[in-house]
């Protein structure tokens, strides 16, 4: 298996596709920029083999795709159940009520 540069993607949303574009770069030491251009797809076995694997990205690049995930605005499925932040805002309330002697109802 041929080991590529680790890579830097970056998401933006494209407003008027509805979607988001994924950019994927490496940033060589020795000045060399290169960008992924081409993606294809092939036919492989029904099972998921390290040797199929098409990008690698370190844990900080994996960071930085996520962070402009959520720059273009795309959230984490389970990030809609609102049920611990609920739940959090409602301590808080009763403990402001407590300390301050207001009532927010």
């Amino acid at each position: 298996m041929r080991v590529l540069p680790l890579l830097r993607m970056m998401a933006v949303s494209e407003h008027w596709r509805d979607g988001v574009a994924i950019y994927a770069k490496t940033d060589d030491r020795d000045g060399l920029n290169q960008a992924v251009v081409d993606v294809s797809l092939e036919q492989i076995s029904s099972t998921l083999d390290q040797e199929y694997t098409p990008l690698h990205l370190s844990r900080e690049g994996a960071a930085e795709l996520m962070d402009s995930l959520w720059r273009a605005g795309i959230r984490p499925t389970d990030h809609r159940d609102q049920t611990a932040v609920r739940a959090h805002l409602q301590d808080m309330r009763s403990l402001v009520e407590r300390l301050l002697g207001v009532s927010f109802k």
